[in-house]
C-alpha cells in the first residue's frame, strides 16, 4: 500500500490499500469477478466473498445483480495463521491424547466424534452462545474452538490486532500446552 509504483489490485483496491496502511479498520469492497479478492490478497488483508444473497446489497449501486456482492475487508493474514497454528496444534494435542486412551483404530474415530460433535454446537458455530442455556455456556468454556471462533471472526471480520483478542489467545495457549501436556504424559506411561 505504501509503494506508488505498485497498483493495489482492482476496483476496490483503495479500500485494501486504507485497511492495509493501517488508515482505517475495516473497509466495504464491491465484488462481481474478483474485486475484492484480489486487492486483499495483493496488500496482504482478508476480503472474503459470501455466498450469493448472504450480505444485503442495499445502499450500493448494482453493476449486475446476479454478480454483486458487498464484502467487509479487514484483518492481518499473518495474525490469523499464527493463531491458527495455535489452534492446531491444540486440536493435534486432542487427536494424540485420544490415541493414548483408544486400544484400535474404530474406538479412536468415535472418541474423535464424540468430542468433535458437541464442540460445533457448544462453541457458537451452529448457534450463539448467547442463546444457548446458562448450563451450556458454561460447558462451552471447556472447547477450544469457542475461543478460535471468536479469534477468527474478531481478525477477518472487524480486523482487529492480537491486543483485543488476548483473552482467547492466552486461554487457546493453556488449552494447547495442557492438552498436549496430558498427551504427552499418557504417551510415556503407554510406552513404559
Amino acid at each position: 500500500p505504501y509503494n506508488t509504483a505498485r497498483h493495489a489490485g482492482a476496483s476496490s483496491g483503495g479500500s485494501a490499500a486504507l485497511v492495509a496502511a493501517g488508515a482505517v479498520d475495516m473497509a466495504i469492497g464491491g465484488d462481481q469477478g474478483g474485486s475484492i479478492r484480489i486487492p486483499a490478497s495483493w496488500c496482504g488483508i482478508y476480503g472474503l466473498k459470501p455466498s450469493y444473497g448472504l450480505v444485503p446489497y442495499t445502499g450500493a449501486f448494482p453493476l449486475d445483480p446476479t454478480l454483486d456482492h458487498l464484502v467487509p475487508m479487514a484483518g492481518s493474514v499473518g495474525l490469523l495463521l499464527l493463531m491458527s497454528a495455535l489452534f492446531l496444534a491444540t486440536a493435534l494435542g486432542i487427536g494424540l491424547f485420544i490415541s493414548t486412551i483408544a486400544k484400535t483404530q474404530q474406538e479412536a474415530q468415535m472418541l474423535g466424534a464424540l468430542i468433535q460433535l458437541p464442540s460445533f454446537f457448544l462453541a457458537g458455530f451452529f448457534f450463539p452462545i448467547a442463546a444457548m442455556p446458562p448450563f451450556l455456556q458454561a460447558v462451552s468454556y471447556l472447547v477450544p474452538l469457542r475461543y478460535f471462533l471468536t479469534i477468527v471472526r474478531a481478525i477477518v471480520l472487524k480486523g482487529v490486532g492480537v491486543e483485543a483478542i488476548s483473552g482467547q489467545v492466552v486461554a487457546l495457549a493453556v488449552f494447547c500446552v495442557v492438552v498436549m501436556a496430558a498427551a504427552v504424559l499418557r504417551f510415556r506411561k503407554r510406552l513404559d
